[in-house]
């Protein structure tokens, strides 16, 4: 049986609003449906992205301040990484928003006045700063040049280009102008939300059809406990520890998985080349979905895209959307598969799983299906298939947990699930002391 799920990825919850309402129209007595922007104000007031400036005025013609936009990218970037995070104003209010963009770099560039309104360039860069990459869907081709007031060496050429060929931007005229000195309108933003939003709205096929294991542990893996040490059992799999390798081992080797592989790539720990990934995946997204985007504009699958760049090592980190729902001989079987389509494509690459995360102690507590005991369970599953298949496991989560086996609060970006930057380096750090090519295997 497969069961169509509708993702909608970036349900942006910009924010300023918790429920959705499906239509605002007539709220607004200087938004007319004579008006360009109609559906665009009421699409993006109902569903809770954007508020007007009164109940009655929403001054669609006013500019949008920096400090708005900061507002609007952050509460973006916290949706599309699932952050546990809320922010509130602060005594000048604008200043959390501020902090936040800068911390998680969104917010690259100094402005002197928050208050002042943003250049429709700036936006567009702040904008792009908040979206991963792979978020980023590029449909439609305009050649380099066809903006005619985007000329190569404009600033921002590339992240507006990408914008455009995404539907985000259209130009304000049928010459596809752009006008980056402009001011950008509320108006206009409500236009950008609503198409950054249907952008990321699709359907996933999850296939939920029984089938036979083609893998079977020879016993199930103790699980009964939060506290754990894979070296003791799997001493033949986990990769030891090694003196540290060049920056050339972590230039060959891409990085494959969900969400918490996206953040390599979100705080710029990594290249985009490096990072084959999309938020909300499991193995079987990974073997089907065309989730990357080529530099050719190609959207592919990710063993496809690890046909196209060949890397030396793959390091592959599913599992977190998995265990709550998929049972273990099935998971492993998916990622057995992937595996094998990943080899089909790149015949030479070796391959390195790595463990899943751990959840904190407080993200426990909520009572979710995703917990360290389930997660535990999976890991040994893991080793096991690596041991089958001869492969290598890289056991991460070890540096991760603390004394009691949960996500340590310093590596948690929130939610109690999602990594901050601290754990990123910390990640790469350990892969880089824990070489495959140094092993005496």
């Amino acid at each position: 049986m497969k069961k169509s799920v509708v993702f909608l990825l970036l349900l942006l919850a910009l924010c300023l609003f918790t429920s959705l309402s499906i239509s605002a129209e007539g709220v607004f007595s200087d938004v007319t449906e004579n008006d360009w922007f109609y559906s665009y104000v009421n699409e993006a007031y109902g569903f809770g992205f954007i508020n007007g400036r009164s109940s009655t005025m929403f001054c669609p013609y006013e500019n949008l301040t920096i400090a708005e936009a900061l507002k609007l990218a952050d509460m973006l970037f916290i949706n599309i990484m699932k952050l546990d995070i809320s922010l509130e104003n602060g005594q000048i209010w604008y200043e959390p928003y501020v902090e936040f963009a800068r911390n998680y770099n969104i917010l690259d560039i100094e402005f002197s006045d928050y208050n002042a309104p943003i250049s429709r360039r700036d936006f567009v860069h702040v904008f792009y700063n908040a979206i991963p990459p792979q978020n980023i869907f590029e449909y439609i081709e305009y050649l380099d040049g066809a903006v005619p007031d985007v000329l190569n060496n404009e600033k921002y050429y590339n992240e507006i280009y990408t914008f455009y060929r995404a539907g985000i931007l259209t130009g304000k005229n049928e010459t596809h102008t752009f006008y980056p000195n402009d001011k950008i309108l509320r108006s206009e933003v409500c236009a950008v939300l609503m198409r950054i939003f249907y952008m990321n709205s699709f359907k996933i096929e999850l296939d939920e059809s029984e089938s036979e294991p083609v893998f079977n542990p020879s016993s199930p893996p103790p699980s009964e406990y939060i506290t754990f040490n894979l070296i003791k059992n799997y001493s033949d799999v986990v990769l030891k520890e090694t003196s540290r390798e060049t920056d050339a081992y972590l230039d060959g080797t891409a990085f494959v998985g969900d969400s918490l592989s996206v953040g390599l790539r979100a705080f710029r720990i990594l290249p985009d080349k490096s990072v084959l990934a999309a938020g909300s995946i499991d193995p079987s997204h990974a073997i089907k979905d065309k989730l990357i985007m080529l530099p050719t504009t190609e959207k592919v699958t990710i063993p496809e895209a690890c046909g196209y760049y060949l890397p030396e090592r793959v390091v592959i980190t599913l599992g977190t959307n998995s265990v709550s729902w998929r049972k273990p001989d099935d998971f492993i079987n998916l990622y057995s598969e992937l595996i094998d389509k990943i080899l089909y494509y790149s015949p030479n690459t070796r391959i390195i799983i790595q463990s899943i995360p751990p959840v904190s102690e407080k993200y426990e507590e909520k009572g979710t299906k995703i917990n360290n005991k389930v997660i535990n369970s999976f890991n040994e599953y893991l080793a096991d298939l690596c041991r089958e298949r001869g492969l290598y496991f890289l056991n991460t989560a070890e540096i991760l947990k603390n004394e009691r086996g949960y996500l340590d609060e310093s590596y948690q970006s929130g939610d109690g699930l999602h990594l901050n930057q601290k754990a990123y380096k910390l990640w790469v750090d350990y892969f880089m002391t824990h070489s495959v090519n140094l092993q005496n295997k």
